[in-house]
């Protein structure tokens, strides 16, 4: 039970982090998230994500202004 819990709680990160990133994308760049990375690269950025202790809005903007 407690593993279907953790499973489910990363699975709502990842997607809010998605959405947090797509936000970011479109209201920056004019475009969406894929137009810019592929899923692989979306990946990894979650997995850094994850490791920091910040907001998904916050590293969203961050790491859009990068490019």
């Amino acid at each position: 039970m407690n593993n279907k819990k953790s499973i489910e709680t990363e699975s709502n990160m990842r997607q809010e982090f998605i959405s947090q990133l797509s936000e970011a994308f479109l209201a920056t760049k004019g475009y969406g998230i894929y137009a810019y990375l592929n899923p692989v690269d979306v990946n990894d950025l979650f997995n850094q994500y994850i490791d920091l202790d910040i907001s998904a809005k916050d590293f969203a903007r961050k790491f859009v202004k990068s490019k």
